[in-house]
């Protein structure tokens, strides 16, 4: 049995324990015999009320009850006993379609955030008839061809959720990003509200302005301020350090390059913070939508940079 999602990975194994439970209710205090009971009595008083023409009422209700007791018990054997095993173990988390986007492999239940329930069921194991899981393995079949239809695309719900439980774990890197507010971000604000005088009415520029990695402030405002300690990533230059002190800890670094170098630049040591596997889902979007994502993504982490 293959499930598509973690909450379904455990509900589908509790479903049948429970349905077990249930079952064993039914047996011991013999309840499941009702249903055959009505069957017999209903089939022996709708031969009752038939006329004497239609020959011997025994004769004539035996093979009708003969015949609902069969087909009462195929039914009971194939959609009622549990006979197929039904366990942590032989259910598969189902990835293919992710695969075969080749852009993201979710991880196993056990390490999600279900994590918890799933281990209370470990070490549980139940049965279902088979007819159901006959069904269950149709359903999913169709599902899965349907979904194979759709392009691949990622799941940007997912994606927001993700990064907005993201969290910096490194306290120095959650500082620089704080002194990079303070002395290029702020300023930055200040300058361009200074300017503008609420005349920008774009929403794409509102927009943009409010997370530190601003487009505008790096075209405008990054290039002429600079960061107010040295920081060691970035060596000291004479042409762009002069009249700064010297300590031997590094250099000031531009708003610019500060935010933006390659290796050393604090977008590319956020981005490194996060899990590879949402950047993967991601480069799946097309090409005129990844610059959006990626904004939209370190938008939070600018906003949420004091999260630790």
């Amino acid at each position: 049995m293959t499930t598509n999602s973690y909450l379904e990975y455990f509900l589908t194994l509790l479903g049948w324990v429970i349905n077990n439970g249930l079952w064993n209710v039914l047996l011991s205090t013999g309840l499941f015999v009702l249903p055959l009971a009505f069957k017999v009595v209903g089939i022996w008083l709708k031969v009752r009320e038939e006329g004497e023409d239609e020959g011997n009422k025994g004769m004539l209700s035996l093979p009708r009850i003969e015949n609902a007791l069969y087909a009462g018990f195929l039914v009971m054997i194939a959609c009622c006993v549990p006979l197929i095993n039904v366990s942590l173990s032989t259910m598969q988390y189902d990835t293919t379609r992710a695969k075969s986007c080749g852009v993201w492999t979710p991880k196993a239940p056990d390490e999600s955030g279900y994590a918890g329930v799933v281990t209370s069921l470990n070490d549980r194991t139940a049965a279902a008839p088979v007819w159901w899981v006959l069904i269950h393995k149709l359903s999913k079949g169709v599902t899965q061809a349907a979904v194979a239809t759709i392009p691949c695309r990622p799941d940007m719900r997912q994606v927001r959720f993700e990064v907005q439980h993201t969290r910096i774990d490194n306290k120095a890197l959650a500082q620089e990003l704080q002194d990079f507010t303070n002395d290029c971000y702020s300023v930055a604000l200040y300058l361009w509200k200074q300017q503008d005088q609420g005349q920008t009415k774009d929403k794409t520029t509102l927009r943009d302005i409010e997370w530190i990695g601003s487009s505008t402030f790096l075209n405008r405002y990054y290039p002429s301020l600079q960061s107010k300690l040295p920081r060691a990533a970035f060596p000291w230059t004479d042409s762009r350090d002069s009249g700064r002190p010297n300590t031997g800890r590094g250099g000031y670094p531009t708003c610019s390059e500060w935010w933006s170098s390659s290796e050393t630049g604090l977008k590319a040591r956020v981005k490194d913070q996060t899990d590879p596997d949402m950047w993967l889902r991601i480069s799946a979007a097309s090409n005129r939508h990844i610059q959006t994502v990626l904004s939209f993504v370190l938008h939070f982490y600018g906003r949420w940079w004091f999260i630790m």
